[in-house]
Order: structure tokens, then sequence, then C-alpha cells
């Protein structure tokens, strides 16, 4: 795309350049002819490129609206699964005692499921106050199971 932008420049500046140097050899009034149809050319190959600009950027929009669509798409599911109000109910939010600071939710199944950021820590309206600390012995009882992550950090 870049590339396309600078050949159609290079070649918009060289036929520039030659009706310059045909100008010397045409009289004034053609001058005068010449110099509209360069500013007109310009004008528009300036309403090209802000048109690419803004496409780019309409491009980027789109993209970045998708990202966070899919961010909403990954809280709902997980939302779903472990629902606010079911805590301490179908599921825990526990650490263990060796390894705090390393979140997991422990669902019904006793399978535990590593929260892999903060961000998707307070996507799933987790709390500090409702972690549960487990000896690290009865940690190490429960299998692991995927890990449960909205966006990166």
């Amino acid at each position: 795309m870049v590339l396309i932008i600078l050949l159609v420049t290079v070649a918009v500046l060289i036929i520039l350049l030659i009706l310059m140097l045909l100008s010397a050899f045409i009289s004034i009034n053609s001058i005068e002819v010449y110099s509209r149809i360069f500013n007109n050319v310009a004008i528009g190959f300036g309403a090209i490129l802000a048109g690419l600009g803004g496409l780019r950027y309409l491009v980027d929009y789109i993209e970045e609206k998708e990202k966070i669509n899919g961010i909403k798409n990954e809280i709902k599911k997980y939302q779903k699964v472990y629902p606010p109000l079911q805590k301490n109910i179908t599921y825990k939010i526990v650490q263990s005692s060796d390894k705090k600071g390393k979140i997991y939710i422990l669902d019904k199944d006793n399978i535990l499921h590593h929260v892999r950021n903060y961000p998707t820590f307070l996507d799933l309206d987790l709390s500090q106050d409702e972690i549960e600390t487990i000896k690290a012995e009865d940690f190490s009882k429960y299998s692991v199971g995927k890990s449960i992550q909205t966006r990166s950090e």
C-alpha cells in the first residue's frame, strides 16, 4: 500500500517536472493553463492521500472494536460459568499458602483454574477479600484445569 502511494507520487512529480520543462517552450498563457492543471492535480492527489489516511483510520477503528467485542464475549462466557452470585456455592476463589498471589477458581468438580492476570480477575467481579488460602499440601491434591483469561495484561 505504501509502495503504491510512493510510486504514484513519483509518477505525478515526474509528470509535473516534464510540464514545467515544457513550459519554457510555451507561451505565458499556456503556462497559466499548466499551472491550473498542476494545482488541480495536486489537490486531487492530496484528496486521494487524505482518503487513504481516513480508510486506514477506519480499519484501525474496526479492528479495535472487534477486539473489545471479543473481550466482552470472553467476559460473558466466564461470567456464565462463574456467576458472581454463585461464589462460595458452586466455586471458590483460592490460592496456595506457598504461592500467594497466584489466584485460582476452584470449581464444583474440584478442578483449579488459574486466573491469568489482574484484568481477568476484575472482569469476573472477583474480590481480594473473597480469596481463601489453602494449605500447600491440600492444594496439591486438586487437579489443574484450563486457565482463565479474558484479556492480556
